[in-house]
């Protein structure tokens, strides 16, 4: 397993493991809308490789809060199912892990669905702690 940084070679196939996740999007949509991510939001993807294909992909984002310091979050997080639980996770993990320290980041973060029970117990067992309640207002559309 080898991870890297999804370039645009690689997109394609990024896309197709994000489309699992994001069925909501046709393909082209959810290509165009990481691309506007990457464009204006520095939106960073990496990969897991195993020989040519692409086993996983995070997709994530760098900032900096008073309260945190500067941090890495952890915004997309998919694993080609026939992957799961073979430690392409970990690999991403530890990756981003050894990145953020590399790069001065003083925490990871990642927010995951209430219900998301296995990975609540995946980022447990990473080391990462249940630290903040995240809440959300959706607002009217325009």
């Amino acid at each position: 397993m080898q991870v890297d940084w999804i370039d645009s070679q690689s997109m394609d196939a990024a896309i197709e493991l994000l489309a699992d996740k994001y069925t909501e999007y046709s393909h082209e949509e959810l290509a165009k809308q990481v691309s506007v991510q990457r464009q204006k939001f520095h939106y960073l993807l990496i990969g897991v490789w195993v020989e040519d294909e692409l086993v996983g992909v995070i997709g994530f984002t760098e900032g900096m809060k008073l309260s945190w310091g500067k941090y890495i979050l952890l915004d997309d997080f998919c694993v080609a199912h026939k992957w799961e639980y073979t430690g392409v996770a970990e690999k991403l993990i530890a990756w981003l892990q050894h990145y953020g320290e590399q790069t001065g980041c003083r925490q990871l973060h990642m927010n995951c669905d209430v219900q998301n029970f296995a990975a609540h117990k995946f980022l447990l067992q990473e080391g990462f702690q249940i630290s903040s309640h995240h809440f959300s207002y959706h607002l009217a559309s325009l």
